[in-house]
């Protein structure tokens, strides 16, 4: 999931551990990437497998190569544990245009 940081161009990666050692853990991670769209989540994150990172390259402001096109970063949350919770700010939007998606396994 920190590798979806450095490929939205952040500069920042923060990571928050609470209560991981009880059974009620929670991890979460932020950062000041360029952020995603609903169409960008549904289409490209949501989506196993994609072409999208082998199609454009490299990532927009600091021109850092992609890669890791199969999701497996989708397949870690999964195993991580069994509720996720994504909000994303495209960067160049209204802070008030933050989309969310909640999938709980």
């Amino acid at each position: 999931m920190i590798k979806n940081s450095y490929y939205a161009d952040a500069t920042e990666v923060k990571i928050d551990f609470f209560n991981i050692l009880d059974g009620s853990g929670k991890i979460i991670i932020s950062d000041n990437g360029t952020g995603m769209n609903l169409k960008e989540i549904e289409e490209k994150w949501m989506v196993i497998g994609t072409d999208s990172k082998k199609d454009k390259g490299s990532s927009d402001i600091f021109n850092r190569p992609l890669n890791g096109d199969k999701g497996i970063g989708r397949f870690s949350v999964d195993r991580l544990g069994s509720f996720l919770n994504l909000s994303s700010v495209k960067r160049g939007t209204d802070r008030n245009e933050e989309t969310g998606l909640e999938i709980i396994n």
